[in-house]
C-alpha cells in the first residue's frame, strides 16, 4: 500500500460519514424532490474526500485523472452497452419488464420506429430499425461519456483510482471488489432505507440487494481497473450503463424487477470475471515465488 493504514481509514471514514450525512440531510428535506441533486452530491464527496486525506492520495487520485488510455476507453463504452443490452434481455427473458411506449412507437408496417418525448442526436423522425440503433447508440454514448465526465468520473476517480488499488494490494485482486462492493453498499445504505431505491421493501433492499449488486458491479468494474490504473474507463462504462437504462425499448415494471434484473446480469459476469482475477492473482503469486526462488539461487 502507498498510503498507511490511518491515511487509509480516515479516507474511508471521511467518505461514510459525510455520505450518511448527506442522505439524512436529504431525507429530512425531502428526498424525493431533491434526488437528483442528492446523486450528484454523493457522487462528488469521494472527490471531496481525496483531498481532504493528504498529499499522497491526492497523487493517487491525480495519476488516475491523468492516465487516458484510448483502447480501454474503448472498452469501457463496449462494457457499458453489453451490461445495458444483457440486462434488456434479462427484462425480456423473465418478464420483469414492458415496452418503454412512451418514447418509441414501433410502425410494423412501414418498418419504422416513431420517437417521442426525447431527443436523439441524428433527429427523431420516423426511421428505419438499422438508422435507429445508430441514433440511439450514439446517442447513449454521447451523453453517458457527459455524465462520465460531470457526474461519475469524481466517484470513480477515488473509489477504483485510489481505495481498489490500495485494497488490491492489501488483500489482492480477486478479493478488493467485494470490500469495495460492501463499502460502497454501506455508504449508500440510507437510501434504500428511506425508501428512494426500493419503496415496497427498504430493509431488503438496504441489507441484502444493494450490498449484493454493489458487489456484483465492482467485480464488473474491477475487469477494467485491474489492467489500467485510469479511473476513465469505469466511469464511462457507468455513465452509459445510468443513462441507457431509462432510455432503451424495455423498461422494468417497478424497482424490485429492476434490481432482479441487475441481479441476473451482475451475477453471472461477477462468476466470470472472479474466475478470471483468482487466475490472475495465482499467476502474480506464482511468479513472485519463481523470482523469490531465483534471487535465493543466486545469493
Amino acid at each position: 500500500m502507498q498510503l498507511t493504514i490511518k491515511k487509509f481509514n480516515f479516507l474511508i471514514a471521511v467518505i461514510f460519514i459525510t455520505s450518511i450525512s448527506v442522505q439524512c440531510l436529504f431525507a429530512y428535506i425531502d428526498i424525493i424532490s431533491f434526488g437528483g441533486m442528492l446523486i450528484v452530491s454523493l457522487m462528488w464527496i469521494p472527490l471531496l474526500a481525496c483531498l481532504l486525506s493528504g498529499r499522497k492520495c491526492i497523487n493517487l487520485m491525480l495519476v488516475s485523472v491523468k492516465r487516458i488510455d484510448i483502447k480501454w476507453i474503448g472498452i469501457g463504452i463496449f462494457t457499458g452497452f453489453v451490461l445495458l443490452f444483457a440486462e434488456q434481455g434479462s427484462l425480456y427473458f423473465g418478464r420483469l419488464g414492458h415496452l418503454n411506449d412512451q418514447v418509441y412507437f414501433l410502425d410494423t408496417v412501414r418498418q419504422q420506429i416513431h420517437i417521442t418525448n426525447v431527443a436523439l442526436l441524428l433527429g427523431n423522425e420516423p426511421q428505419s430499425y438499422a438508422f435507429f440503433a445508430l441514433n440511439l447508440c450514439l446517442t447513449i454514448t454521447v451523453v453517458g461519456v457527459l455524465m462520465a465526465i460531470l457526474v461519475v468520473f469524481p466517484f470513480e476517480a477515488c473509489w477504483r483510482g485510489v481505495i481498489f488499488q490500495e485494497l488490491s494490494n492489501l488483500v489482492g485482486i480477486h478479493k478488493a471488489p467485494i470490500f469495495v462492493g460492501l463499502l460502497i453498499g454501506l455508504c449508500a445504505m440510507p437510501l434504500s432505507l428511506f425508501g428512494y431505491i426500493n419503496p415496497n421493501s427498504p430493509l431488503l433492499s438496504a441489507f441484502i440487494y444493494m450490498p449484493l449488486l454493489s458487489v456484483g458491479l465492482s467485480y464488473v468494474l474491477a475487469g477494467l481497473a485491474i489492467n489500467t490504473v485510469s479511473a476513465w474507463p469505469t466511469a464511462i462504462a457507468l455513465g452509459i450503463y445510468f443513462i441507457g437504462s431509462s432510455n432503451l425499448f424495455l423498461l422494468p415494471d417497478d424497482a424490485s424487477a429492476s434490481m432482479a434484473a441487475k441481479g441476473v446480469v451482475l451475477a453471472l459476469a461477477t462468476l466470470w470475471i472472479r474466475s478470471a482475477l483468482i487466475s490472475r492473482f495465482e499467476q502474480a503469486e506464482q511468479q513472485k515465488e519463481d523470482i523469490t526462488h531465483q534471487v535465493e539461487a543466486c545469493s
